[in-house]
Parts: C-alpha cells; structure tokens; sequence
C-alpha cells in the first residue's frame, strides 16, 4: 500500500477481468471411407487415402484487458493520470487505441482522477485449426497423423498499447 492513499482509491476492475470470453470446439469427421455415409464401398487401398479424415478448429473471441493510465513519480510513487477529456476514439488502431490527449499529470504531490481500468484494450479473435486423418493398423487400432494451423486466418490480435504518460510508446 502507499501511504496517504485516498480512501477507495486502489480499488476498480482487475487486470484480470474480460467482460467476455467465447471459445468455439469443434471436431467433425468427414463422411468418406469405410462404414461412412459416402464411398463405404471403397477398395482398402482407396479408403487408406480417402477415408478417415476429421476437420476441427477452435475458435476464440476474448475481450480486452482493463487498462489505467499511469503517471510515474508525479506524487513520489507514481499515480494514475488526471482526466481531461474524452478517452474514446472512433476507430481504435495499432496507431491510436485511445485519445491519449485525453490524459494529464496531476499537479505535484496529487493522485489522479482517473479510474483503474479507464481503457479498455484490444480484443484477441483466433481461429485454430486441424486436418486429421487416421490410418487403420488392424480392427479398431488406428494411427493419426496431424496438420494444425494456429491462427489460421492471420488475423492481428494486438498487444496492450503503453499506458505510461509521458514515455515515448504512449
């Protein structure tokens, strides 16, 4: 704890907290081959290549972290910013998540105005995914062999922007 803290003023959202979190499984497996709805019929050297394969993927949608705008030093032990406008933007980006004109350093030996976790960062979106197939050894014994692709639509997921008045990668 510091001291001299005003009354409440640690208190807000964890860094921890997502509004929300979605995580999507799924796992199909393609209807072609032996004992399949499609080409059940095939020769054994047929379904060895045809046969067998499963689909999956993994789908992730997590909101961004809560994010305070620090201010260090300004009171001795650093502090967060003063609030002096509007923190939103219209449409964040790598280049500006949040109007950071919308920040000050408080007056010397002052605690800022602003609450913990005043800006919200970015969301991540990932779409993982897998082609399987299995080979039959003998009755019910099988070998799998994978591809896996994570992130597999390349999307950027950025990191938290710099949230130290004041520095460089503000």
């Amino acid at each position: 704890l510091q001291p001299f803290t005003p009354s409440g003023y640690l208190r807000g959202r964890s860094s921890n907290d997502r509004r929300h979190m979605l995580w999507v499984n799924a796992v199909y497996e393609l209807p072609f081959g032996r004992d399949k709805r499609f080409l059940s019929d095939l020769h054994p050297a047929a379904d060895a290549i045809l046969g067998g394969w499963q689909l999956s993927a993994i789908n992730s949608f997590v909101s961004g972290a809560p994010l305070s705008i620090n201010v260090p030093g300004a009171n001795g032990w650093g502090t967060r910013a003063n609030f002096v406008g509007d923190p939103n933007v219209e449409n964040p980006s790598a280049a500006q998540w949040f109007n950071t004109a919308a920040f000050a350093a408080p007056p010397a030996l002052e605690y800022g105005n602003s609450p913990i976790g005043v800006v919200e960062g970015p969301a991540t979106h990932i779409l993982d995914l897998g082609l399987m197939k299995r080979f039959r050894i003998a009755g019910n014994t099988h070998i799998q062999v994978r591809a896996e692709a994570y992130n597999a639509l390349n999307k950027v997921n950025l990191n938290n922007p710099g949230t130290t008045l004041g520095t460089a990668n503000f």
